[in-house]
């Protein structure tokens, strides 16, 4: 009786020690997004303070970092950071637009808890929407494909602006990205899909865009678009076009187009 008393108390401190650290986090990211918004010496005393191990270091940046870091990590073994939702929403508003690391630690913080918190999720959706309109097309890549993966059916109305913008632009990176989000976006709400007629353009997209991979990645949406109707899909011009520029594909999109065309009957 006495070990199974001490096996107790000892599960009882080891469930309250996440919610203690979770605490922590939250005061220290308050901390950091204090100095960031401000900027003052005043908080830079606060900021040194806020990542472990970070207390020589004084570049703003590299804190913040270190400070993600610790919350994706206690992400991983499934402690709960929902509850810093809406600090790391100001913080993502408080992040250089440069700084794709800690970009990239935001979106998957934003879209892991986005479900979770739907409400607060929205306001999200407004950073992650200008930063589809980034200057670097690795940031507007990114944070389309993170909109796209909020799966909240809700906010399904905010996506499709910047998916059909992804759609049409310049780099091949957001084009190869917005194509997969059409998939996601098809399975929240098909409706929005057809009323956009992004059917028709990635059809399109699959023939005469010049990326190869965006071309394999219109093939792989399309069919599982088409599910029951491949013989509008399986058509003689597209099969010639897809074989006509088969050493383009990597190898993974060659056996998507090798399978592809195995459903093609000549007449």
């Amino acid at each position: 009786r006495p070990r199974c008393g001490r096996d107790t108390r000892a599960k009882m401190a080891r469930e309250s020690r996440p919610k203690g650290e979770v605490s922590d986090l939250k005061q220290k990211l308050a901390a950091v997004i204090a100095q960031g918004t401000s900027g003052n010496a005043a908080h830079k005393g606060d900021a040194k303070n806020a990542a472990h191990g970070a207390a020589n270091n004084k570049d703003p940046a590299t804190i913040k970092r270190n400070l993600f870091k610790n919350i994706l990590h206690y992400m991983t073994i499934n402690v709960d950071m929902s509850s810093l939702f809406t600090q790391m929403i100001i913080a993502a508003t408080t992040t250089s637009a440069q700084d794709l690391v800690l970009k990239k630690m935001l979106y998957l913080y934003i879209c892991t808890y986005a479900q979770q918190k739907p409400d607060l999720t929205l306001l999200a959706i407004n950073t992650l929407t200008k930063d589809c309109g980034d200057s670097d097309p690795t940031i507007r890549g990114l944070a389309l494909r993170s909109l796209c993966s909020l799966r909240v059916p809700n906010l399904v109305e905010y996506l499709l602006t910047p998916l059909k913008n992804g759609i049409g632009d310049r780099d091949a990176y957001v084009r190869r990205t917005a194509v997969l989000g059409v998939l996601k976006v098809l399975r929240l709400d098909p409706n929005s899909v057809d009323e956009l007629g992004l059917e028709e353009r990635l059809k399109d997209m699959m023939l005469n865009d010049p990326d190869a991979q965006v071309a394999a990645n219109c093939l792989s949406v399309l069919r599982q678009m088409l599910k029951s109707r491949m013989g509008e899909l399986v058509t003689k011009p597209t099969v010639y076009s897809l074989l006509n520029r088969l050493k383009e594909f990597s190898e993974w999109s060659q056996c998507l187009v090798l399978d592809f065309v195995s459903l093609y009957h000549p007449e």
